[in-house]
């Protein structure tokens, strides 16, 4: 399910806010998707349903409109609702932006998460459907992973980072290590308890058991393919802050490092 995101507008395909931009926004006014979502929520039934009355609409030309504006357009489309627009200047296409379903369906807070974090562990074997029905038109795997697997993960991470910090501080004339500095990017994906709780057990009986472990963000970085800077991103599905172009070439934010660390 994925209560509580609004349906999608031309505010909201500007500014890439989560929302729901689905093909359900065309028809969750319906009484009948209202009695679906009343009982059984935003999950496979009420989205399989929208998708039956939009196969309807578009057989009998019952879509929405496309709707033009000042080098904007908003049109409907298979998976929900593209926004597009240009700038022209001297007769040339000088700017081009394109938001589309699977950009704010994959968006952090959007449909997909909210539909898989609030799905009952009971029904969690409707995770493929769910993904199915949603339909994102950008290759997405889901996997099941226990709280083990995950354990394991963080613990083979730091025992990594183990050994990089046992190798530096191999000199006879190093006693301990008493501070550790790691730079982890935006979009690494890092779980920074989870990383730190780790890192404690790990440590212990090497020369960095107790050392502070000091995590430090670096921004996500990215080209613009429109105005050629390299721009700080929070999000990846971000636009360019200077000048709204779309089109980015990601060059940073996934890294995770060891900036220095102190002996003594």
């Amino acid at each position: 399910m994925a209560e509580g995101l609004p349906p999608v507008d031309r505010a909201r395909l500007c500014d890439g806010a989560p929302c729901e931009n689905s093909v359900a926004a065309r028809h969750m006014d319906k009484p009948a998707m209202r009695w679906i979502e009343a009982r059984r929520g935003r999950g496979p039934l009420w989205r399989a349903a929208a998708r039956l009355w939009d196969v309807e609409a578009a057989l009998t030309g019952a879509l929405p409109a496309i709707q033009v504006q000042s080098g904007e357009a908003i049109a409907p489309a298979a998976r929900g609702t593209y926004g597009i627009s240009l700038t022209v200047a001297c007769g040339r296409v000088t700017d081009f932006a394109r938001i589309t379903p699977t950009d704010q369906l994959l968006t952090p807070g959007g449909i997909l998460d909210r539909a898989l974090a609030t799905l009952p562990p009971a029904k969690a074997g409707l995770g493929p459907l769910m993904l199915d029905i949603l339909d994102p038109c950008s290759p997405v795997r889901l996997r099941s992973v226990s709280l083990g697997e995950v354990s394991h993960a963080w613990m083979s991470l730091c025992e990594g980072i183990r050994r990089v910090v046992d190798q530096a501080a191999a000199g006879e004339d190093v006693t301990r290590v008493t501070r550790v500095r790691l730079e982890i990017g935006r979009f690494a994906g890092v779980e920074k308890p989870a990383l730190r709780f780790a890192w404690e057990v790990v440590m212990r009986g090497s020369k960095a058991e107790g050392a502070a472990l000091e995590m430090i963000d670096l921004p996500g970085r990215a080209l613009c393919f429109y105005c050629a800077e390299t721009v700080e991103l929070d999000g990846r599905l971000d636009p360019c802050p200077t000048c709204g172009g779309g089109k980015l070439v990601p060059e940073g934010g996934d890294e995770m490092r060891i900036k220095d660390m102190e002996v003594i």
